[in-house]
């Protein structure tokens, strides 16, 4: 589908309106994507695919859900561990970035 878009939008579409053209198409095309695939889990919902269905967060299995709550310590702590990780990733790209 985006070929065509983009041969039309070169073709015949104004420059100054190609961005609103291929932003009207995305949200067309968007919106029919969530159409297509609300419609897939509503009839997997009732039973009438079939088939074992996976949701998208039930694939994911490197990341640990939160606790419903935190107390502030263990919110701190969380923060703390997370900040610490962040400067040591953040280290590691510059210096992969920069070498000295």
């Amino acid at each position: 589908m985006w070929p065509i878009v983009g041969v039309t939008m070169y073709a015949w579409i104004p420059l100054p309106y190609r961005v609103l053209y291929v932003n009207s198409v995305s949200f067309l095309w968007n919106g029919f994507l969530c159409f297509r695939f609300k419609s897939k889990e509503a009839k997997e919902a009732n039973g009438s695919d079939g088939g074992e269905s996976v949701k998208p967060m039930e694939r994911v299995t490197a990341l640990r859900p939160l606790p419903d709550s935190l107390s502030p310590i263990q919110t701190g702590a969380l923060i703390a561990r997370t900040n610490d990780k962040m400067q040591v990733l953040y280290k590691d790209w510059s210096n992969n970035r920069n070498p000295e």
